[in-house]
């Protein structure tokens, strides 16, 4: 009779703890996700940064390095020529006229 009676009260004791310490874990792993997100948050910026100065670094050494040769400084602000190999050698197209 006392199972019923305590199926009819709702929650049994055991339930009431059960539930109590499923959610202080909850709790515990959404503080340590919290601060996982954070600290990724702050090494992601880190790194964002850090690239961008090694990238304006490597582009400025380049760009000083080139300036000093006109040759060099051509090719690199010119575009590719292109590759017309393959018109010399299927020859001249004949027009059907």
């Amino acid at each position: 009779m006392s199972g019923r009676h305590e199926k009819e009260k709702g929650v049994s004791e055991q339930e009431r703890g059960s539930i109590s310490g499923i959610l202080t874990a909850v709790g515990a792993h959404a503080s340590t996700l919290e601060i996982l997100r954070v600290d990724h948050s702050g090494q992601a910026a880190s790194i964002n940064e850090k690239a961008q100065e090694t990238f304006q670094q490597r582009y400025m050494q380049a760009s000083t390095s080139y300036s000093h040769d006109p040759k060099l400084t051509r090719e690199l602000i010119t575009e590719p020529k292109p590759n017309y190999s393959w018109r010399i050698a299927s020859g001249p197209r004949k027009m059907g006229f």
